[in-house]
């Protein structure tokens, strides 16, 4: 496979992957930037990314490989007690992440090489927790970097491959342009095969002067590269609870519309929405047998699922985690299922009633970016067609639930899974007089009595 080699900037022959277990920068010109370095250069940051380079090399199936190579300078006791740990997440079975070279460099040159294997440990990660599922395939993998001291130079090569792509035949990445600490020089590279390339990519919320573009062709592909340098730390008053989307960050994909990410998603349900048994349809015709109004059937519908269906909290699919439902068969029988399995239930029951319903990808930590087709979503719901180009939608995952809507997912971005396809929508956003209450009060006063203060 030909290549184009970021050094020499001419085209070469080369194995499908390149081997970057040594490093792709320069250690001698990594130590030299970090002797400039220092407090007072940088003050108030704890630590400083000296350079990063990152490559990214895919293949037209959507798997690949991603090599970083990071250099950090330590410069106060916070910074290097957060240094200490290295943390690097990722997901199973769709992902893997090693670490490959990890040393000190101290100031005065010496290199104290780390014994990866010994300083290294994988665990479960609590990103899915935080949604109230628990989830074997959320792992991350943890490394000591014993004996780190304030001055040092940490140097980590990674290599981060991608075993199995969410969507088949398609590829996509966010990067961060900017953190909690000032970034002095970094570079991102995505290798792009000729018969795959990008087709969409955007640059949010962009420092001015800090990120540089370029792109070379070169026989069989394409060489997208974006160079970031002097971007501050990330302002205090950009660190919010959504701050992730207040940050300079770079989107890309080779996927153009979010029609594509729609149907595949209709794809991956439909054949457990249509795993109906007779029992279930005898359900759906017992509860809405007295309901004559649309609203009436939707609603018992809901509040049936939301209520009888309890929530697992424990994800139990093996083939696309995270995405895929059950049958709606074996969730109608357990009475049981995580949200896309009540979700892809309640789809099904609707169905069932006569109506136009579909899954709902939906964010629940905030809004999508729209130029670029990515899986961000972290929650599944279910909708109905009103026939007027719009969907009133359904969250029925809480067994609690008072309100067929969650107010966190008002003015959120959701996708429509759709045998056509669907475009990224928003939520309407709670209005005033939703989100408000009164309270009345009684209070006597006996004449002659002096006033209460």
């Amino acid at each position: 496979m030909k290549t184009w080699d970021r050094r020499t900037r001419h085209t070469v022959t080369e194995e499908p992957e390149t081997d970057y277990s040594q490093g792709m920068m320069s250690r001698e010109a990594a130590m030299k930037e970090a002797a400039k370095v220092t407090p007072n250069v940088y003050p108030g940051a704890d630590f400083v990314y000296v350079h990063d380079y990152t490559v990214c090399e895919y293949r037209p199936d959507g798997t690949g490989v991603t090599w970083s190579d990071s250099y950090t300078k330590v410069l106060t006791r916070k910074g290097r007690r957060e240094r200490q740990c290295l943390c690097f997440p990722y997901t199973h079975p769709y992902a893997n992440v090693a670490t490959i070279l990890l040393e000190i460099i101290r100031s005065d040159g010496r290199i104290r090489q780390i014994e990866v294997a010994a300083q290294s440990w994988t665990t479960r990660t609590d990103a899915h927790l935080l949604q109230g599922i628990f989830s074997s395939g959320s792992r991350v993998l943890r490394i000591r970097v014993p004996g780190v001291k304030i001055g040092d130079l940490v140097h980590v090569v990674t290599r981060r491959e991608i075993l199995k792509p969410l969507i088949p035949n398609a590829w996509g990445d966010c990067q961060v342009f900017e953190s909690v600490a000032p970034i002095r020089h970094a570079t991102y590279e995505v290798h792009a095969p000729q018969e795959a390339s990008l087709r969409s990519t955007a640059l949010k919320d962009v420092i001015k002067d800090t990120v540089i573009r370029n792109t070379n062709e070169y026989e069989g592909g394409t060489v997208y590269r974006w160079e970031v340098s002097s971007v501050p730390s990330l302002r205090r008053k950009r660190q919010t609870l959504d701050s992730f989307a207040a940050i300079q960050r770079l989107l890309v994909s080779t996927l153009s519309d979010w029609e594509t990410v729609s149907r595949w998603y209709w794809q991956l349900c439909q054949p457990h929405i249509d795993a109906t048994t007779p029992a279930l349809r005898a359900m759906v015709e017992e509860l809405t047998k007295e309901r004559t109004s649309r609203e009436e059937k939707i609603e018992t519908l809901f509040y049936w699922v939301s209520r009888q269906v309890r929530f697992m909290a424990v994800a139990t699919d093996n083939r696309t985690p995270g995405w895929e439902p059950r049958d709606v068969a074996a969730t109608f029988s357990d009475r049981r299922g995580v949200c896309r399995d009540k979700a892809a239930l309640l789809v099904a029951m609707l169905r069932l009633a006569g109506l136009d319903a579909y899954p709902v990808l939906v964010g629940v930590s905030g809004r999508e970016d729209v130029e670029v087709p990515l899986l961000c979503f972290d929650h599944t719901i279910a909708a109905v067609d009103d026939g007027h180009g719009s969907y009133r939608l359904l969250d029925c995952a809480d067994e609690a639930a008072a309100y067929v809507l969650h107010t966190y997912l008002r003015n959120r971005s959701y996708l429509i899974a759709h045998p056509n396809g669907d475009t990224l929508r928003t939520s309407s956003a709670m209005r005033a007089r939703e989100n408000s209450g009164s309270v009345e009060g009684l209070a006597c006063h006996s004449v002659g009595a002096s006033p209460s203060r």
